[in-house]
């Protein structure tokens, strides 16, 4: 750990980390790297609903462990808090992150108990508000950053959308953060997504409405996970992939940090791996907001519209 996370500056974090999963599982380590690559923020209080992964944490995070969360809202110190996963406390624990009273990132705000309905509860508690923060991460990754700022001012408008997801289930959460992710893209530009009749090989079909450009085509569908003999991490295709079709050309995404463009006769083809991750970029932002800082951040109202229309496509 750098020196700068002990200065007496540093906003005090409180992780409460992942239910029945090792330490090293992507959500810990990801934001745990994010959590030590920045100066703002120290881990003071750690807390998990299972023993040996509140132990793990604690070894390796540095922070006092409490072993329930009533202990952890309790901690005084705690000026910002980190929630990867509730666990088992479900809407329990989620009540008891608002006693206290400091800023709350959800790490994972599409998953565990973040149900439609209480996704509507939490925007209604936004407006009145609410201390959590939902950390949309497929929304700044170092591509999907570079894609907007290649829209707004090369490629143009978008005309059609095409995300390929492998994730173990068709309707998982993965589902949820691509329409978010497709969804961002066009409410940008004014236009809204709205599910239509899904095709045979696709798990989402939808259109934007509003405006004077047509209609643009979203197309979300699911492709399994290739089960070839033991396949090295570096043969295996991005769990996310899609291409944007604009009115000046089209942009190919390709995992976090892969994208290729192409405009008129001019192509490019960029790797941004040596730019932040979307974990740092949101754990910056968060914390700029915990200090004061008007920084914009996703908002659970973005999220019911998004659980709405993934339920709308479902049933479609």
């Amino acid at each position: 750990m750098s020196s700068a996370r002990h200065s007496s500056k540093a906003i005090p974090i409180g992780w409460i980390g992942a239910r029945a999963a090792p330490v090293e599982s992507d959500l810990v380590s990801r934001f745990h790297r994010a959590i030590a690559q920045q100066s703002r923020g120290q881990i003071v209080a750690v807390f998990a609903d299972c023993r040996e992964a509140a132990d793990s944490l604690a070894g390796l995070c540095g922070g006092q462990l409490h072993r329930s969360l009533r202990s952890f809202c309790q901690d005084t110190r705690l000026k910002a808090i980190l929630c990867l996963d509730l666990g088992w406390l479900g809407l329990w624990g989620l009540e008891r992150l608002r006693l206290p009273e400091v800023p709350v990132l959800v790490a994972n705000p599409l998953a565990g108990p973040f149900s439609q309905d209480v996704l509507e509860q939490l925007a209604a508690s936004e407006r009145d508000g609410c201390p959590f923060i939902p950390a949309a991460v497929w929304r700044m990754t170092p591509a999907t950053l570079r894609l907007r700022e290649l829209l707004a001012t090369q490629l143009g408008p978008v005309h059609r959308i095409e995300v390929t997801l492998r994730s173990p289930r068709p309707q998982s959460e993965a589902l949820l953060e691509a329409i978010d992710w497709c969804r961002t893209l066009l409410v940008a530009g004014r236009g809204e997504l709205c599910a239509t009749t899904p095709t045979d090989h696709a798990v989402f079909n939808g259109t934007t409405r509003g405006g004077a450009e047509p209609p643009v085509e979203v197309v979300i569908q699911h492709a399994p996970s290739p089960v070839d003999s033991e396949p090295t991490s570096a043969e295996l295709p991005p769990a996310f992939e899609a291409r944007v079709t604009t009115a000046k050309g089209f942009v190919t995404v390709r995992g976090e940090d892969q994208l290729a463009w192409t405009l008129d006769n001019e192509s490019a083809t960029e790797c941004l791996k040596s730019d932040r991750t979307a974990e740092q970029v949101m754990l910056d932002l968060f914390l700029r907001r915990v200090v004061g800082g008007l920084v914009p951040a996703p908002s659970w109202d973005d999220l019911h519209r998004v659980a709405s229309i993934g339920s709308q496509s479902r049933g479609a």
